[in-house]
Parts: C-alpha cells; structure tokens; sequence
C-alpha cells in the first residue's frame, strides 16, 4: 500500500514537472503557396510550394535576369555567329 501512494506520488510530480517544462507553441509559419512547374524538356508539372516571400524573391530575379538580357549588347547572345 505504501508503495502504491509513493509510486502514485512520483508520478504525479513528474507529469507535473513534464507540464511545466512543455516547449512554448511554436510560432505560426507564414502560409504556403503551391504551384505546378513544369521544367524544360518535361511533361510532368512538379508542385512547387514557398511562402509569398519567397515567391517575391524569385519573381525579383527573374526580373532582373529578363532586363539584363533585355539590356545586352544585339549580337551577343547565344546564337549570334561568330
């Protein structure tokens, strides 16, 4: 009987150390956005998801890689004969 009330005793200041130490919730994640890709020489789309950040991101440098483009030199591309 005694075991049983030390035992029960144990275990209650254990589940209520196990409460205190609990981890605070995690902070809420900024919410994904997920789009269908298709890579080049493929059929098959891939479900890309980022948040709207990231997505800003891309855009940015996609941007800025299409004005540098836009902004070489005629006849220095890729295709240009030399």
């Amino acid at each position: 009987m005694l075991v049983r009330v030390l035992v029960a005793a144990a275990l209650a200041a254990t589940g209520t150390a196990a409460l205190a130490q609990s981890a605070p919730p995690a902070p809420a994640t900024e919410k994904k956005i997920c789009r269908a890709e298709t890579a080049t020489g493929s059929i098959m789309a891939k479900r890309v998801c980022r948040t709207k950040a990231e997505w800003a991101r891309i855009a940015e440098q996609n941007e800025r890689e299409n004005q540098r483009f836009r902004d070489r030199p005629s006849g220095t591309g890729p295709t240009s004969a030399q």
